[in-house]
């Protein structure tokens, strides 16, 4: 009979000792290492700024900075070699010694006022690299120098942005001292107040990562196989969190992990849509979803399929402010874009569809046709935008049309995204349909992106232009670029 032979032999079990005292000694040397670098009691901290350097993230003047400097308004400055310097704590005093003067609409804390909302930002890099921490980290303290109140959330385990603001995660950070201690499902959960802490920067606080956010990703499955009726979906949560706070700044920036897990879904919906849900009073989950000028028809596909799913009534938003980011000398643009905003509920009834169907589409190649850079203007390729644009919201209507088994004599009405007219009148005449079954709203509201098709519809029910029973034909194309055509009966 043959014996079955031990796993452990002595000299494994040696060298398995052998590894373990060799890694426990490394471990020490590098925190010894770290302690003598980084000791509890060292502070990263900022250097001192020139008064030209100063007055510029202010915002006047260097010889107005010098006058107010000598009055000695608020400020104590630095003089090192005959030379003054400022401090970020001394830019912050002036700031507020020159806002509290300031005549008219001049503003030097450019804080939010009534009606403007947070804005979050989140950075995503999926190759990996440095690339998106860094963004993060110049983007968060560009914004604080001049003066914004910004929060700077670390969600990558590997706690790169929580390093270079100078918190050390293994000496630093404590269990459920990160954002996972504010979004976790169990009763353990924490408010996003207690996990905030400040940097070196007055106006720019920290919400550092640590492994202990792996447990999300983790945790999530767990939670949707368990879920209970109002139980708040993981992509709600961070967006749940950061309302706790809202008030209190005026822009996130959100460093993601290097992959499209629970916690980058997450990220990516704590937007606008936590904001319009947070005003209207509302606690249930909320999400953006963003397609540029298809993003109304995007979202309504998404709300169809969350009401499939058991969900009751759902509320669709497509507004836009795209008169920031218009260059007023370009024709192109000009004339075109405006501001507007459009909602309508979807409500679930079992034995009435009025959305018979959808087509939609994207291609990345079409990118750099309709773009805004940071900081920038729209610019547009006027002619390949016509083509394409043409080209795609009509073989996507006749999708549509196909797959709701109606054709376009069957239409009462086409709701278009409201461009401009000559994409317009194109589409209407590719379809063999006559631009008196057309909705014009550009008229009145101008190219509103994702608003366009909501306000089209509510001139077109407002004129009394759709009875119960009529098919409409909704249809647009955006950038990126997008496109989104969809078949609906009114009733």
């Amino acid at each position: 009979m043959s014996r079955q032979r031990s796993d452990m032999t002595p000299a494994t079990t040696e060298l398995r000792t052998l590894i373990q005292h060799h890694a426990r000694d490394l471990s020490e040397q590098l925190q010894a290492h770290q302690r003598h670098s980084f000791p509890p009691s060292a502070e990263k901290t900022i250097r001192h700024f020139s008064p030209a350097e100063a007055a510029k993230l202010i915002g006047i003047h260097e010889g107005y900075l010098r006058q107010v400097a000598a009055e000695g308004r608020g400020v104590a400055t630095t003089v090192t070699n005959g030379r003054r310097t400022y401090s970020v704590e001394d830019i912050q005093n002036l700031r507020i010694v020159l806002d509290q003067g300031a005549r008219g609409d001049r503003r030097y804390l450019p804080h939010r006022i009534a009606g403007e909302h947070l804005q979050i930002i989140t950075v995503m890099n999926f190759k990996g690299g440095s690339g998106k921490t860094t963004t993060s980290a110049h983007l968060s303290q560009y914004l604080a120098l001049h003066g914004y109140r910004v929060l700077a959330i670390d969600l990558d385990p590997q706690a790169s942005l929580s390093a270079l603001f100078g918190t050390q995660p293994e000496l630093d950070v404590g269990p459920n001292d990160t954002l996972y201690g504010a979004i976790r499902y169990d009763d353990q959960r924490r408010s996003i107040s207690e996990v905030v802490r400040g940097t070196y920067i007055p106006n720019l606080h920290l919400i550092p990562a640590h492994l202990e956010l792996m447990e999300f990703e983790h945790e999530t499955p767990r939670a949707l196989m368990t879920r209970a009726h109002g139980d708040m979906m993981f992509f709600g949560r961070i967006a749940q969190a950061i309302a706790e706070a809202q008030n209190l700044y005026d822009v996130v920036v959100i460093d993601c992990p290097p992959q499209l897990g629970y916690l980058t879904l997450s990220a990516l919906s704590a937007a606008t849509a936590v904001l319009i849900a947070h005003d209207l009073g509302l606690t249930c989950p909320a999400m953006d979803v963003n397609a540029a000028c298809s993003g109304f028809m995007y979202a309504v596909r998404t709300a169809q399929g969350l009401l499939e799913s058991g969900n009751k009534r759902i509320l669709v938003v497509g507004a836009e402010h795209l008169s920031n980011w218009v260059d007023w000398t370009d024709r192109n643009v000009a004339v075109l874009l405006a501001d507007g905003g459009g909602a309508a509920v979807l409500e679930y009834d079992p034995e009435v569809n009025d959305i018979l169907s959808f087509s939609l589409g994207a291609d990345g190649s079409g990118a750099d046709l309709l773009t805004c850079e940071h900081e920038g203007f729209f610019t547009m390729e006027g002619r390949e935008v016509f083509r394409r644009a043409v080209r795609v919201v009509v073989e996507s209507s006749q999708q549509a049309l196909e797959r709701a088994g109606i054709t376009a004599d069957d239409l009462a009405l086409v709701i278009p995204h409201q461009a401009n007219i000559r994409i317009i009148q194109a589409v209407v005449d590719r379809l063999g349909i006559g631009m008196d079954r057309a909705v014009i709203a550009l008229d009145r509201y101008g190219n509103t992106s994702s608003a366009s098709i909501p306000l089209a519809f509510d001139v077109a029910r407002n004129e009394g232009r759709i009875k119960t029973g009529d098919y409409a034909l909704l249809t647009g194309f955006g950038a990126g670029m997008t496109w989104a055509s969809s078949v609906v009966k009114w009733s």
